[in-house]
């Protein structure tokens, strides 16, 4: 299965990077991204290809810090 079936099967529409990935610069987001749109069964350049969108998030850090808090009580109130 390609990684473009895959995040079609979940229905993932986007995929913030974030952190130490976003050193490795644009030409690294860029192969992500085409690796990201190769389908082997459909070859076309249609509509789909575009069906995920990956970026460098522009999330602080204080903001990242914030949102890692959430899902960690979140996590925590599910147990209870």
């Amino acid at each position: 299965m390609s990684l473009y079936n895959f995040l079609n099967i979940l229905n993932i529409n986007q995929i913030w990077l974030y952190g130490r990935s976003c050193a490795f610069g644009e030409h690294w987001l860029n192969t992500i991204i085409r690796q990201t749109g190769f389908n082997p069964f459909d070859r076309d350049e249609g509509p789909s290809v575009k069906a995920t969108q990956i970026g460098f998030g522009q999330l602080s850090r204080a903001q990242q810090v914030l949102g890692i808090g959430y899902l960690y009580v979140e996590a925590q109130l599910r147990q209870i």
